[in-house]
């Protein structure tokens, strides 16, 4: 499998190597701006909708115990959890 996936990786870049000045400026555009906000969205979505809020409020809590009463606490999950992901997908659709 690695040598197939080796293979595809080193025929990809041949072509951006021989087609430089063309493909360069779409590679960066795809990995730059519908790359990173694609990641950041799932990101986003993997830590609130996937990760429980108890476990991620337990790992808060050991570099700061009074975690579950602050005020960050109270607004951050539902923030990241509703707001973020609105934005990245305008972003995306930009």
């Amino acid at each position: 499998m690695s040598i197939v996936i080796g293979g595809a990786v080193s025929v990809v870049s041949a072509i951006i190597i021989l087609n430089f000045e063309a493909l360069f400026g779409l590679v960066v555009t795809l990995t730059t701006v519908y790359g990173q906000p694609l990641l950041a969205l799932l990101f986003g979505l993997m830590l609130t909708w996937v990760l429980r809020r108890d476990r991620l409020l337990n790992e808060l809590k050991k570099g700061s115990p009074d975690m579950e009463q602050s005020l960050f606490w109270k607004i951050w999950p539902w923030y990241v959890k509703f707001i973020c992901p609105v934005l990245m997908l305008f972003v995306l659709l930009k």
